[in-house]
């Protein structure tokens, strides 16, 4: 979908976001190291992770949802987009 994406990217949001180039600052997906551990050891998401993102947030969660990962997102384009942990 040319999203620029990664795992556990940078210390911060701030940090992620500023080493970002203009082209993939527009599309892209991410969460910061800051955001705890919220794997368990064997990969499994035990609580909620926010993405920080830029682009269509319906689109990405659309392509989360494929993967089987339920989303929730409030509708505002400076909001995370919340993947929720399964049961």
């Amino acid at each position: 979908m040319g999203y620029f994406t990664a795992m556990d990217y940078w210390c911060c949001r701030t940090c992620a976001w500023s080493s970002l180039d203009d082209e993939e600052a527009g599309r892209a997906v991410f969460w910061a190291s800051n955001m705890g551990d919220v794997f368990n050891t064997d990969g499994n998401l035990t609580d909620h992770l926010y993405l920080s993102w830029s682009g269509d947030a319906l689109d990405i969660m659309s392509a989360l949802s494929r993967y089987g990962l339920a989303t929730f997102w409030v509708g505002k384009e400076d909001r995370a987009i919340e993947v929720i942990p399964r049961g």
